[in-house]
């Protein structure tokens, strides 16, 4: 875990991760770490590991503000149904998972180009807390 403030990374926390650790026990525990030094969090950048109901769910809940890239998953289904058009967007998406039920959260399509050619269109997950 580190902070990024005035464009300079310091480590803050090293976590090593077991196989048994779930992904929301590692997320606790690193920010339990960080909780008596009171830094306010803006908004947590996870990878894409991180994309699942648990964690998502878990995050809502914390009220904490969050960006991860979405996995793409399914031929014309699943998150590859958002990926259309040539422009950028913003949407809701339900994730759903047979053992942990399902989250709804906003997904923002980005699509990036290159030369005038659309390059890569990837989705980003973005979590707006509500006051």
């Amino acid at each position: 875990m580190y902070v990024i403030k005035k464009h300079k990374r310091v480590t803050l926390a090293i976590k090593a991760v077991r196989q048994q650790d779930t992904k929301v026990a590692i997320l606790t525990y690193l920010l339990a770490l960080i909780e008596p030094i009171k830094l306010k969090i803006e908004r947590l950048y996870l990878d894409r590991e991180f994309f699942c109901v648990p964690v998502i769910r878990w995050l809502q809940a914390l009220d904490i503000s969050f960006e991860m890239p979405t996995i793409i998953r399914g031929k014309n289904g699943g998150t590859r149904q958002l990926i259309r058009g040539r422009r950028s967007y913003k949407t809701s998406y339900t994730l759903n998972s047979d053992k942990y039920g399902s989250v709804t959260f906003q997904v923002w399509i980005v699509c990036t180009y290159k030369n005038g050619k659309r390059l890569f269109a990837w989705t980003r997950v973005f979590y707006l807390c509500r006051p």
